[in-house]
């Protein structure tokens, strides 16, 4: 949503975040209250997607590039982990080819 409204900046950055959230091997912490391992953390694709969008208005291509790849590599380590099918939503990916066709 707050992509939508104009704070990509902040968005962004919470996506980055929620992303690299255990990039150091896992903090520790074990579950949360409700019992959930927060390991398996990955945003929904209207989440990415609206960040991914806010990339190509603004023209950052190169941002919305690294963007995806930590998005694919998160889905990947999840998959692996999770032994489920999680995969980056085809939404993204031609939100980045529309991207380079607006270079």
């Amino acid at each position: 949503a707050t992509a939508m409204a104009g704070l990509s900046s902040l968005s962004l950055s919470l996506l980055t975040s929620l992303l690299h959230l255990h990039d150091d091997g896992g903090s520790g912490r074990g579950s949360d209250v409700d019992g959930v391992d927060d390991d398996y953390a990955f945003p929904s694709p209207m989440a990415y997607t609206a960040v991914l969008n806010a990339l190509r208005r603004k023209g950052r291509v190169e941002r919305l590039e690294e963007t995806l790849t930590n998005l694919a590599d998160a889905s990947r380590k999840l998959s692996q982990r999770t032994k489920d099918g999680v995969g980056v939503d085809v939404v993204a990916f031609n939100v980045h080819l529309a991207a380079l066709c607006d270079a």
